[in-house]
């Protein structure tokens, strides 16, 4: 599915679910929010995607309010990438010096006492 046709399924979703949440017929959400049901009808069925403005007014007619919130998409891993560079970290780990164990006198001790 392109992202294209993404927007327009989203797109129809939403103004079909305006209209359910509303309880009013397409006809009347059409004529509230100023326009023909041929193009309310486009975008319930995904034929066309509406504006944001389109959104907002099929909203409005609702009785509903639009608001949007923005954030950054997860990024998509890609396995092979991810498997190198832990391949990577592991392979700089190995190569750090390694320090010699502490003595059994260097180790902190706790004792917790009744």
């Amino acid at each position: 599915m392109s992202a294209d046709q993404s927007s327009h399924n989203k797109g129809s979703w939403i103004v079909k679910q305006i209209r359910l949440v509303s309880g009013l017929s397409r006809n009347e959400i059409a004529k509230r929010a100023q326009m023909s049901l041929d193009e309310f009808d486009d975008y319930e069925k995904g034929l066309q995607s509406p504006s944001l403005s389109s959104l907002s007014r099929i909203a409005d007619a609702g009785g509903l309010e639009v608001q949007m919130t923005l954030r950054r998409k997860k990024p998509k891993l890609d396995p092979a990438v991810c498997g190198e560079r832990l391949a990577q970290v592991l392979a700089l780990a190995d190569a750090l010096p390694k320090r010699p164990a502490a003595a059994q006198g260097d180790k902190a001790q706790f004792r917790i006492e009744p």
